[in-house]
C-alpha cells in the first residue's frame, strides 16, 4: 500500500473526528469544479433503502399466499390461443 494514501485515509478520519461525523451519520459529498474543492456536509436525508428489509418480511408475513399478478388473466382464453 502506497503511504500517501495511507497518510490520506488518516487525515480524513482526523477531519471526521474533529468535525463530529461518525459511521452513522449521513453525508452529502460534492466536488465543486470551480474551486476544485470537495464539500462534506452532514444531511438529514435518509436512505432510499432504510426499512426495505422490515417491510418486505412484513409484507410476507401478511400475505405469503396472496399473489400480485394472477397466473392468468380474466380476458386470456388458454385453450383457444393460436400460435
Amino acid at each position: 500500500m502506497c503511504s500517501c494514501s495511507l497518510d490520506l485515509a488518516w487525515l480524513f478520519l482526523l477531519f471526521f473526528e474533529e468535525a463530529h461525523i461518525n459511521s452513522n451519520d449521513l453525508l452529502d459529498i460534492e466536488y465543486v469544479e470551480s474551486t476544485q474543492t470537495i464539500v462534506i456536509k452532514k444531511t438529514s436525508k435518509r436512505s432510499a433503502r432504510i426499512g426495505w428489509n422490515e417491510a418486505f418480511k412484513e409484507f410476507t408475513a401478511k400475505s405469503a399466499n396472496d399473489m400480485l399478478i394472477p397466473d392468468i388473466f380474466d380476458d386470456e382464453d388458454l385453450c383457444n390461443e393460436t400460435i
